[in-house]
Parts: C-alpha cells; sequence; structure tokens
C-alpha cells in the first residue's frame, strides 16, 4: 500500500509537459532509479494502479467522490455511491486483466439486514443493487475487462473507461438511488437474485409499504443457509414497522 501512495506522490512531484503519455512519465521515473520491481508483474499492476487510477479519479474528483485507495464513494441523501476497481486473480505476469464495478448502498437496508451500523467507506461488495461497467458486446454482455500489456495504449484505456463512466455509470448510480427505481427494475427480475439480494429488495419493499411482496421475498430467500438471517431481518422489520406506528401516534 505505501507504494502505490509514493507513486502517487512521485506524479505529483515530477510534472514533464514534454511527456506525451503516463507510460513515458513512469518510464522517466523508473529511470531515475524510484522504483525498482522485482518482476514484470509488478509494473503491470503499477501501470493499471497508477495509469487508469488516475485518469478515473480526476473524473470522480469532479463529482465529488471520496477516495480510498481505488474505490471511490458520494455519499448523498441517504444513499452512497460506489465505483471501485477489480483485477483478475488469472492475469499473467506480462498481462493484467481489470474492471470497475459500481454500486449503491443505502444504510438502512444494511442496518435492518446486519444489525449494526454501516462502514465508514463502503466497498462494492456491500452494495445493492451493484454491477460492472460496460456495454453489451458480441463478447462482453453488459461489463467490460481491459486487458493491459507493455504494448497497451494506456492512456487511449483510461480515456474509453471516462467515457463509458460517464455515458453509462454514472447515471445508472444516479437512477438506482432512487428507492422506488430499484424496486421498479427488479419488479420482473426477482428469480434472477441471489438470496442475500433477495433479502436486500424484501427491506427496500417494506420500506416502501409493500409489506407481502416483502414477506414472499423473504420466503424465497430462506435457505438452510440464509434461514437464522431473514428471521433476524423479519425482527428488525417488526421493529422499525412498531417505530413508525408509534411515530405516527405521536405526531396526531
Amino acid at each position: 500500500e505505501w507504494l502505490i501512495y509514493e507513486v502517487e506522490a512521485q506524479f505529483a512531484k515530477w510534472p514533464s509537459p514534454r511527456l506525451k503519455t503516463a507510460k513515458e512519465h513512469w518510464e522517466l521515473l523508473v529511470k531515475r532509479g524510484r522504483f525498482v520491481f522485482r518482476d514484470q508483474s509488478y509494473w503491470m499492476y503499477m501501470m493499471i494502479e497508477i495509469v487508469v487510477g488516475s485518469g478515473v479519479a480526476q473524473l470522480l474528483k469532479s463529482e465529488r467522490f471520496k477516495k480510498n485507495r481505488f474505490c471511490w464513494n458520494k455519499a448523498i441523501g441517504g444513499a452512497t455511491y460506489v465505483v471501485d476497481l477489480q483485477t483478475s486473480r488469472l492475469s499473467k505476469k506480462t498481462e493484467r486483466s481489470f474492471t470497475f464495478n459500481l454500486g449503491i448502498f443505502h444504510s438502512f437496508v444494511w442496518t435492518t439486514c446486519w444489525g449494526k451500523a454501516a462502514p465508514k467507506f463502503v466497498r462494492e461488495v456491500d452494495c445493492f443493487p451493484r454491477k460492472r461497467l460496460g456495454t453489451p458486446t458480441a463478447s462482453h454482455v453488459g461489463e467490460r475487462w481491459w486487458n493491459v500489456t507493455e504494448a497497451s495504449n494506456f492512456d487511449l484505456i483510461a480515456e474509453e473507461i471516462v467515457d463509458l463512466l460517464i455515458s453509462s455509470g454514472l447515471p445508472f448510480l444516479h437512477e438506482m438511488s432512487s428507492l422506488d427505481k430499484i424496486n421498479e427494475c427488479f419488479q420482473q427480475r426477482k428469480d434472477a437474485l441471489n438470496p442475500l439480494e433477495k433479502i436486500y429488495l424484501a427491506i427496500i419493499k417494506d420500506e416502501l409499504g409493500e409489506i407481502e411482496q416483502s414477506e414472499a421475498l423473504l420466503l424465497d430467500a430462506e435457505t438452510n443457509y440464509w434461514k437464522p438471517r431473514v428471521e433476524f431481518v423479519r425482527q428488525s422489520l417488526k421493529m422499525n414497522t412498531h417505530a413508525r406506528q408509534q411515530h405516527k401516534t405521536g405526531s396526531l
């Protein structure tokens, strides 16, 4: 982790207008002895982390996202937008594959499900809904992975990622910040959800007043493994309902 921050600091310290690409800038830093790597895989990993990350970071910073390594959060209303970079575990020493994940986090969904406060910085894996960045093509259905080698044009890759974030990634996050939109989106796709996603959707439906549909989803999610969690959520929802009724009574 210290190496990532050190590389970012060196990029900030050594602006070189005559260098046309981020890769040329990087090579100059290595030539000056700033960084030495044990093997080729370190080179490829850091090129993804810095070149692609810095390009995306500029866009997300302008959108007021906060950054923690290569995950970005933006709190807006009761929701948190999440964008993070994921590298493939199957990458080779001379080639790295990576993608970007997107997610929406509603703290009340998390608290109702897990009985604890929301994390200070949200990971995409804790979101609902969540998706990978990209557009459907013949070889990529609804997501996009990038392969990086020594011969790759890193600036072009960064530009493509930024364009995808602007055209589809950020609009997805904006749209899914609405509970009604999430409910509408999964109205005909409930069977495609895994048990935890059904639990999250059930909590949202309960919040929207769809009590019967919420319970139906909890029943669907009540497999052997998830049965204790489903029962915990049922009790949490009952307490939430009781609290709402008391609040209404007190307001009269």
